[in-house]
């Protein structure tokens, strides 16, 4: 997806086929590079919403340096790498 979006118009791109295939299974998103955490928060409310997984890890290659002054990260990944510069 990359770049700017919004929540709201992310959530609607989704779909989660069958769904009963998450419920009590241990999830893995996978994320190439974090700014605030907003693509890998929607997926795991889909997720949540839909279904009921055990737990949900979040993993990331990378995170960058916040270019948002006032903009906090939503999330952190679980592991991210190291800081993209």
């Amino acid at each position: 997806m990359g770049g700017e979006r919004g929540g709201v118009s992310e959530l609607k791109s989704l779909a989660l086929h069958e769904p009963h295939r998450f419920d009590q299974k241990n999830i893995i998103l996978i994320d190439d590079i974090v700014t605030t955490g907003g693509t890998m928060k929607i997926c795991e409310n889909v997720l949540k919403a839909h279904s009921s997984p055990s737990s949900i890890l979040r993993f990331a290659l990378g995170k960058t340096k916040s270019n948002y002054p006032g903009r906090n990260r939503i999330i952190q990944p679980s592991y991210a790498r190291d800081t993209v510069r």
